[in-house]
């Protein structure tokens, strides 16, 4: 392991350009920093809960590992409650059971759509799914995991923004996490900006300087 991580450092070291884009674990003093990327929305919160079999009135909340293969422990305590649930998972299909949706991980709704549509969302965190919270301004109750070395940083950030909590892995396996939702409104709306720009310009600027190409950058990228 250590001769790969070795090996890798190698490569970034000998970078033309590096970028390193917010939230990240260590700052390089070489690096162009910026803000965070994210993809993009695409279709409206009430196209996407028609596609979920709900009306445009009915909140839900999202449910995600990540897609990673996981076996949700809390469905009793889920089905209990009065709360409608998105659950990603391994599942062959879409399939409606009271007021849990199951959506297979490969679904053709566009995972940001499904955040920005969600009233909250819970489960394993990583760069996407935070960022995608952040930017879509909904309230993300985490599970932080010990091996991760993302997970740090990425908490630091959420918290620091305040678009989150943390959960632990027990609780999410309960379901004790349904008792923190009502309580954890997101009340403050931030204009947020994506960072695609900023890097798309930068790389393009890299190469121009390389090749000896004009770049505007005003020009769509």
């Amino acid at each position: 392991m250590y001769s790969i991580s070795q090996r890798l450092k190698n490569i970034y070291d000998s970078v033309d350009l590096r970028i390193q884009v917010k939230p990240f674990c260590e700052l390089h003093p070489d690096a162009v920093q910026i803000e965070p990327i994210h993809r993009p929305f695409n279709l409206p919160p009430q196209v996407i809960k028609a596609q979920l079999g709900l009306n445009k009135r009915q909140d839900f909340v999202l449910v995600s590992t990540g897609g990673i293969a996981y076996q949700y422990n809390c469905l009793n305590n889920l089905k209990n409650s009065k709360q409608n649930f998105v659950i990603c998972g391994d599942f062959p299909k879409m399939k409606t059971n009271r007021n849990m949706v199951f959506l297979p991980m490969n679904s053709p709704i566009h995972f940001p759509d499904l955040v920005r549509a969600s009233s909250q969302v819970v489960g394993k965190v990583g760069y996407g799914t935070t960022i995608e919270c952040w930017a879509a301004n909904k309230k993300l109750h985490g599970i932080f995991r010990d091996d991760f070395r993302e997970s740090e940083v990425l908490k630091e950030f959420i918290m620091a923004e305040g678009f989150g909590s943390e959960i632990t892995l027990d609780q999410f396996n309960s379901g004790d996490w349904i008792n923190v939702l009502d309580q954890t409104n997101l009340l403050v709306k931030k204009s947020k900006s994506n960072g695609n720009r900023i890097a798309a310009n930068e790389i393009m600027e890299q190469i121009s300087s390389e090749f000896g190409l004009p770049f505007n950058k005003e020009v769509q990228i």
